[in-house]
């Protein structure tokens, strides 16, 4: 995941967890919601979860926690894709991907190996590029149109039924539409007219980010979780999944207060919000940005307040300069990425599919791997989007396409 671009703030409750969570506004109103904030949250918390402290989890909650950190620590398999088939049949088609944002440097690289590989089977992939702005998807889809575009992707976290005229649109037109890393899996409610979907599995990786937080603080976590929850469909699930695992492994003993804070506010709202926090929570002791390019600006005020031995920060996307920050530090502990080799390849063969007139794959995603101290040098050095996934999305659907199976 994906950063999908979000315009304004929605309410979120916790559907009666009894974690403890507060819903700001960003700019002035969100700093005074803040400083009011500043009582009311009983309880203690250590600021790394020490060995001298004990445990507030039982012995088998921290078994299950340590094995699914385990799990996805590992060199991750190929999912399951849809059955063989010759790629090479949707040669000299062109495929268009209007991305969330083509300043997401996850969702560029994306595009980027989507273009290198497609090539390989005879097939045009272009990005439309743009800085995120609706209006600019909605002349991306009408461009696809007028360019002679033979599929198009509404990708990295985009809504696609924010674009349903424009997809009814194609798809009279002859141009199939595919949601290319848009839903979560448990995603029910899904936009009309759509020819296949890629999706993003952003309720685990919520609940990755929550189970290391948890077990890394013995169950008792005090966290300031920054999500950018507004208009779109990937945060939200995202976000739930770190709400369900608080509340399941320590709804007494850990304290998490949510705060969003829209894309073009990053640069300006997250560093007040972390510093406010620091100086109302003594007891603070995690940081969880949803998504990478929230680092920088929660590290600068935990540094300027002498803070990160205490604080540290956990977060998604395993970005090469985040990956790099837990080879040669420890304030960042956790990144979760997403293998972009892997999704490049799903997308494709989604759209290969749908361009040689085979039904879609009811099952596609990219694998998930954790990262911290302990293997974040396998994704290089310095670090790569590309590395520390291994190759089996690369061979198993090179396999696939030549029509003989994974």
């Amino acid at each position: 995941m994906l950063f999908p671009v979000r315009h304004f703030l929605n309410p979120f409750t916790t559907n009666g967890a009894s974690v403890k969570t507060t819903r700001m506004m960003t700019g002035s109103f969100l700093l005074l919601a803040l400083a009011l904030a500043g009582c009311g949250q009983g309880g203690s918390s250590s600021a790394s979860g020490g060995s001298d402290e004990k445990s507030a989890l039982t012995s088998a909650q921290t078994a299950e926690l340590q094995a699914k950190i385990d799990k996805y620590k590992k060199l991750p398999e190929l999912p399951p894709h849809g059955e063989p088939f010759d790629a090479k049949k949707a040669a000299g088609k062109t495929i268009m991907t209007i991305p969330s944002s083509s300043a997401l440097e996850f969702c560029h690289q994306v595009d980027l190996e989507l273009a290198r590989v497609a090539s390989e089977y005879g097939v045009k992939a272009v990005e439309y590029e743009n800085q995120g702005q609706p209006n600019q998807w909605v002349a991306g889809m009408n461009a696809a149109e007028n360019s002679g575009a033979n599929v198009v992707n509404i990708a990295c976290g985009t809504d696609p039924s924010v674009l349903s005229p424009q997809t009814a649109q194609l798809k009279a037109a002859g141009i199939p539409v595919v949601a290319a890393h848009n839903y979560d899996p448990t995603k029910k409610e899904l936009a009309p007219n759509l020819a296949g979907i890629v999706n993003a599995q952003y309720k685990t990786v919520g609940e990755l980010q929550a189970d290391w937080v948890i077990l890394r603080t013995k169950g008792r976590a005090n966290v300031l979780a920054i999500d950018d929850i507004g208009s779109d469909i990937a945060t939200p699930e995202l976000v739930s999944g770190i709400k369900q695992e608080f509340a399941k492994y320590c709804p007494q003993t850990c304290k998490v207060r949510h705060v969003s804070v829209p894309i073009p506010n990053w640069s300006t709202a997250i560093s007040p919000v972390v510093a406010a926090e620091l100086s109302r929570n003594p007891d603070l002791n995690y940081v969880i940005g949803v998504y990478d390019d929230m680092v920088k600006y929660i590290l600068a005020p935990l540094t300027s307040a002498g803070a990160t031995d205490r604080v540290k920060i956990a977060t998604f996307n395993a970005s090469p300069s985040v990956v790099k920050m837990i080879q040669e530090g420890d304030v960042v502990t956790f990144d979760v990425g997403e293998d972009s080799n892997g999704l490049a390849r799903a997308i494709f063969d989604q759209d290969a599919r749908v361009l040689a007139g085979l039904p879609p794959s009811k099952q596609s995603y990219a694998a998930l791997r954790i990262f911290d101290k302990s293997n974040a040098m396998e994704a290089g050095s310095p670090p790569k989007f590309t590395n520390g996934y291994g190759t089996a999305a690369a061979d198993g659907f090179k396999k696939l396409w030549s029509g003989t199976g994974q």
